[in-house]
C-alpha cells in the first residue's frame, strides 16, 4: 500500500532546476507588496547561494489584460516570447515566475506551443517583426513558491524562528490558500495538483508548523479579473474573500 501511495505521489511531482535562475517579476507584487520580490531574491542569493538574474528590461505579461478580454492571446505570447528573448540573451534557460497568474499564462503558452506548434512560429514572426530578436524555450520553467519548496530543508536549518509557539513549544496552527492559476489551470504543473497542493502546506511541515484543514481549502478567493474589475460585480468577490477569512479566523493565528 505505501509503495503505491508513493507512486501516486510521485506523479504530482514536477522538476524543480538546482540553480542559474531567470526571474520573471509580477506587478501586482510589485506594486501591493513592494518588498516581497527583493526579500525573495536576497534569499535566494544570500541564504542560498543561488544564481537569479533579475533583467530591468522586463515587462508585465500582460495577464491582467488577457484574462480581462481586453488584448488578445496572440498578443500575450508575443510579449512572453519577448520575456524568454530576454533570458536568452542573459544567458540563462531556467525561468522562475513571480506570479502566479503568470505562472498559469507562462504554461498555457508553452502548451499552446506544444500541441500548436504553427501558432509558435507565427509568434516567432511576430516578436521578430516588432523587436528584431528571436528566442528558446526556458528549459524548467517554475513558480517562485517551488524554488522554496525544493530547498525548504535547507531554510529550515537556517531558520532563527521556527513555526513554534515560543512560550509553549507547541507547532503553530497555519491554514494555506493556494492560487487557482498555480494549481487549478494546469494541475500537472504544481506540486501536488489540484487535489492535493502542497507547494505551502510543505513549508508548513517542514518548518515546524501543524496543517489546519478547512472545508474552503480548495475555494476560490473571488478575483477573477471580469467579476472584480467590474465594478458591479465587485460585491462576488469580495463576499468570497470574506468568506475565506471568516472561516480562518478562529483556526490560526497564521494566515
Amino acid at each position: 500500500m505505501n509503495i503505491r501511495k508513493n507512486e501516486i505521489w510521485s506523479e504530482y511531482q514536477k522538476v524543480i532546476a538546482d540553480d542559474h535562475y531567470y526571474f520573471g517579476r509580477s506587478c501586482i507584487r510589485q506594486n501591493f507588496f513592494p518588498a516581497a520580490e527583493n526579500l525573495y531574491i536576497d534569499i535566494l542569493r544570500n541564504a542560498l547561494g543561488k544564481d537569479i538574474y533579475d533583467d530591468a528590461r522586463q515587462t508585465t505579461c500582460t495577464g491582467i489584460a488577457y484574462h480581462s478580454g481586453l488584448i488578445p492571446l496572440e498578443t500575450t505570447m508575443t510579449v512572453i516570447a519577448r520575456q524568454f528573448a530576454l533570458m536568452n540573451e542573459a544567458g540563462y534557460e531556467n525561468f522562475v515566475v513571480s506570479c502566479v497568474t503568470s505562472f498559469g499564462l507562462y504554461v498555457e503558452t508553452l502548451q499552446t506551443w506544444k500541441h500548436f506548434p504553427e501558432t509558435e512560429q507565427k509568434t516567432r514572426e511576430a516578436l521578430n517583426r516588432a523587436t528584431g530578436m528571436n528566442f528558446s524555450v526556458p528549459k524548467n520553467l517554475v513558480h517562485a513558491s517551488d524554488v522554496i519548496y525544493k530547498f525548504r530543508k535547507i531554510i529550515a536549518e537556517k531558520m532563527k524562528f521556527r513555526l513554534v509557539n515560543q512560550n509553549t513549544g507547541e507547532p503553530l496552527k497555519v491554514v494555506d490558500h493556494i492560487g487557482c492559476h498555480y494549481a487549478k489551470i494546469f494541475p500537472q504543473e504544481g506540486i501536488g495538483g489540484a487535489e492535493y497542493p502542497h507547494v505551502l502546506a510543505g513549508l508548513i511541515d517542514e518548518w515546524g508548523g501543524l496543517q489546519v484543514d478547512y472545508p474552503e481549502r480548495r475555494h476560490c478567493c473571488g478575483f477573477g479579473f471580469r467579476q472584480y474589475l467590474l465594478k458591479s460585480n465587485r460585491g462576488y468577490s469580495v463576499s468570497n474573500s470574506k468568506r475565506n477569512l471568516i472561516r480562518w479566523k478562529p483556526l490560526s493565528p497564521i494566515l
